[in-house]
Order: structure tokens, then C-alpha cells, then sequence
């Protein structure tokens, strides 16, 4: 399928508004229309192509908790704090609508594989101190 720059554009815009920040390369495959390799293709202007140099030319900055710098504090608290608006343990569908991070970077800080949960999502809720099927 043949993908237009200006469609690629859109679609990075939308995921930023979306997003309420610039999405690092995986954030942008999971939540664009589009991959961040069609990013690239269209947007770098050095080889090798890179999804942050086709980010910058198009006038952005991946942001410090795109790269993975939020303390792990930081995202431990905005865990508890969901999970008191909510009650319960959130899904990473209600996480996605109530945190103040991606639940990709819950992950990314917290699961290590050594839960008997085969999510990540819940090994890293685990790694937490929450129990994912309560």
C-alpha cells in the first residue's frame, strides 16, 4: 500500500494530539495508522533513516518520557493514583484513558518476566504490588 507524506503527516499529528506529547517509535506503531518506518521513509533526510531524525524535521522533540526518564516513583504513584479513581485495578485500557503515562511505559519500568501473569501489562502491575486478577 502506497502511503502519501501528507497522510503520514495527519496521522503523526493526530497521534501527538491524541497523545498530549510526541510518541517515540514504538507509541507511534501502536497507536498510528500508520508505522514510524513510514515516518522515516518519508521525513529523514540522512541515512540511515531514523524515526527521531523524521520527528525533528517535521518540527518536534520526542519528549523525556517518550525516551523512557520518568523516575519509576513517578509512575508508580500515577499507578495508585488510577487506581483509586477507579476503585479497582485499572485494564491497560483504563489505564491508556486515566494515566498520566502510556501503559507501555509501566511495562518498560516494571515487568521482568517474573510473574506468572503472561502479559506484560500484568507483570508489571504485579511488579507493583497489585495482584491483576483482583
Amino acid at each position: 500500500m502506497s502511503t502519501s507524506p501528507e497522510d503520514v503527516r495527519r496521522d503523526f499529528e493526530r497521534v501527538v494530539e491524541s497523545l498530549g506529547r510526541v510518541p517515540d517509535a514504538p507509541e507511534y506503531n501502536e497507536h498510528g495508522a500508520y508505522s514510524a518506518m513510514d515516518l522515516a521513509r518519508h521525513f529523514a533526510d540522512s541515512l540511515p533513516i531514523s524515526y527521531d531524525d523524521a520527528v525533528h524535521n517535521l518540527g518536534y522533540t520526542i519528549s523525556d518520557e517518550s525516551r523512557g526518564r520518568i523516575p519509576e516513583k513517578e509512575v508508580k504513584r500515577d499507578f495508585t493514583r488510577v487506581v483509586l479513581k477507579l476503585g479497582h485495578i485499572p485494564s491497560y485500557t483504563e489505564y491508556n484513558e486515566h494515566g498520566a503515562h502510556a501503559p507501555q511505559t509501566l511495562i518498560r519500568k516494571f515487568a521482568d518476566g517474573s510473574s506468572q501473569y503472561s502479559s506484560q501489562y500484568d507483570d508489571a502491575v504485579y511488579a507493583l504490588g497489585y495482584r491483576p486478577d483482583d
